[in-house]
């Protein structure tokens, strides 16, 4: 079994996944000096396919992919942050009606952001 440390994706509870098939739960997410509080934790499905982990959130259309699952997730927080960066933060009238869509179910996933110091 793989183990996500606790420490570095800062979960309540450690993140585990199996060779096969998993789901990794999160309820917050870390960029650098930015912390997500999820409004509820996001269920990931972590998988390995030709011999790489893939963390997948289907709901939000994130897919990332790295070696390991601890990378995996590293990368998945990362796109997270994109989408946030790039389409939340964005005004409706500069995305098209997919962006709008994904927008407002980001907006609805995160309850706050801490700004780390």
């Amino acid at each position: 079994m793989t183990t996500v440390q606790a420490t570095k994706s800062r979960f309540s509870r450690p993140a585990t996944a199996s060779r096969h098939a998993d789901t990794l739960t999160a309820s917050v997410l870390v960029n650098g000096n930015r912390l997500f509080h999820l409004s509820r934790s996001l269920n990931i499905i972590l998988r390995f396919e030709g011999g790489l982990c893939v963390c997948e959130h289907k709901p939000l259309g994130i897919l990332s992919h790295a070696p390991t699952a601890e990378e995996a997730f590293g990368a998945f927080q990362h796109e997270f942050i994109a989408c946030w960066d790039g389409i939340a933060r964005r005004d409706d009238a500069d995305l098209t009606a997919d962006a709008r869509s994904l927008k407002k179910r980001l907006l609805a996933a995160v309850e706050s952001i801490q700004q780390l110091s």
